[in-house]
């Protein structure tokens, strides 16, 4: 908007519509600093989906985030997927477990591909790709 207009009534309603879509109403009477990472992160997506993209980029989304907070944006990442593109960016293997889409693993400048995450999920592979024994993705989002 430009300097020191209000905001039309499409704004507000733009915000609304992306808060409501978050179930975060409750916050928008606190300052961003008095929110918890999890509320700030919330607050992160409310606004890349006013923004109006269809694309959407998560870098790290769930870090620093305790188990619950974890969770509740793996959740709504999940349903964002049914109406835009969304990116994950993440070394969170549990998160990333919890969508069902293709893998691109990108370390020591290569890039491997895994159409099939499943593949990517497999223990043999992990262990290849990491260079260390995994017993098993504990954390379940659902």
């Amino acid at each position: 908007k430009s300097s020191f207009l209000d905001y039309s009534e499409t704004d507000k309603k733009i915000s609304k519509d992306s808060i409501d879509a978050l179930n975060i109403s409750h916050l928008v009477k606190h300052s961003v600093n008095s929110l918890s990472s999890g509320e700030q992160q919330l607050l992160s997506i409310a606004s890349a989906l006013a923004g109006g993209s269809k694309t959407i980029i998560f870098d790290e989304p769930t870090a620093n985030l305790d188990p619950f907070n974890s969770k509740l944006i793996a959740n709504h990442i999940k349903q964002l997927k049914n109406s835009h593109q969304v990116i994950l960016i993440t070394n969170d293997l549990h998160l990333a477990s919890y969508f069902d889409t293709p893998v691109l693993f990108i370390a020591k400048q290569q890039a491997h591909f895994y159409e099939d995450n499943s593949t990517f999920f497999d223990k043999a592979v992990l262990e290849k790709l990491y260079g260390v024994a995994f017993d098993t993705l504990a954390v379940k989002y659902e």
